[in-house]
């Protein structure tokens, strides 16, 4: 169980240029759907969050953003994380949720 900050895998080196490269990186997927956009990131998140996943979260969710996480991502390490670094509030109702992360489509619910 992580029960110490220290315990908790970096996030962002620089939380202000990263987020906002990440921001755009999303954005341009977006507008370009059919363009693969680049999303390089240095996180090393706990498993099974991939570190475009958890780039993503850390630079879309916060206090006022609460995520929904998948069954496959509600592992203690996976909320403490995502808790510690974006200050969002889990939910596990979906339909509370500003963001979902899914690492299963298979079992997404109907959003």
């Amino acid at each position: 169980m992580i029960s110490l900050a220290q315990d908790l895998a970096p996030g962002f080196a620089d939380a202000a240029l990263e987020s906002q490269a990440v921001f755009r990186a999303c954005m341009n997927a977006l507008a370009r759907p059919a363009r693969p956009q680049p999303l390089e990131t240095g996180l090393v998140p706990p498993a099974p969050l991939t570190p475009e996943l958890a780039a993503l979260a850390l630079a879309l969710a916060d206090h006022e953003a609460p995520l929904w996480l998948d069954a496959r991502l509600r592992t203690p390490a996976v909320r403490a994380y995502l808790t510690f670094h974006t200050g969002a509030r889990l939910t596990e109702d979906p339909q509370e949720a500003a963001f979902a992360l899914i690492a299963d489509a298979g079992t997404c619910p109907d959003l």
